[in-house]
């Protein structure tokens, strides 16, 4: 399911490699490209281009990703929190938007509250690149293909980016049990 079988924990944050991103990446950089030439870009605290943050609602083209977190959300609950808890969490993907920034676009610090769970993928990033930096100065250089799970509530920037970069996000919320 995933190459890179090293699990990083800080405070929240978790990181893995994921399998065959190769071509998932070939197959999300053709839809960006597209959604480039048709997508307005909307006002917000990242300042670079990015589309908003429903994409998921106008095309199927991200839902590999969203599984793919989904089954690294499990797979943290199962390391955390055991089988039995594990099971009775179940969570739904509310956002899901792209960015791509070019040589000193940036991030300003911010959180995703409400949100229980935040990715961001890797889709297009140099080994020579700005990290992300998340509350506490606890810095992620990021890797092609590397997928971050990181708690929503935790405060992260970008510093301006020394080489483009193109990122898919998204937010996660915890689903009430059923009754």
């Amino acid at each position: 399911m995933y190459q890179k079988e090293t699990l990083m924990r800080q405070s929240s944050i978790y990181s893995k490699i994921v399998d065959n991103y190769k071509l998932l990446n070939k197959q999300l950089s053709e839809t960006i490209e597209k959604l480039k030439k048709t997508e307005v870009c909307s006002v917000s605290n990242v300042k670079a281009w990015h589309t908003d943050y429903y994409l998921h609602t106008r095309t199927r083209e991200f839902d590999s990703l969203i599984d793919i977190c989904f089954d690294f959300l499990n797979e943290i609950n199962m390391k955390e929190y055991g089988f039995r808890k594990a099971n009775h969490v179940k969570y739904d993907c509310l956002n899901v938007w792209v960015a791509t920034y070019k040589k000193g676009d940036y991030t300003i610090k911010h959180n995703h509250y409400p949100f229980v769970w935040s990715f961001v993928y890797y889709v297009d990033v140099d080994p020579d690149q700005s990290p992300i930096v998340f509350e506490d100065n606890k810095i992620v250089y990021p890797e092609p293909g590397e997928l971050l799970m990181f708690d929503a509530t935790m405060y992260h920037d970008v510093p301006p980016v020394t080489n483009p970069r193109t990122v898919v996000a998204l937010n996660f919320i915890t689903l009430p049990p059923p009754s």
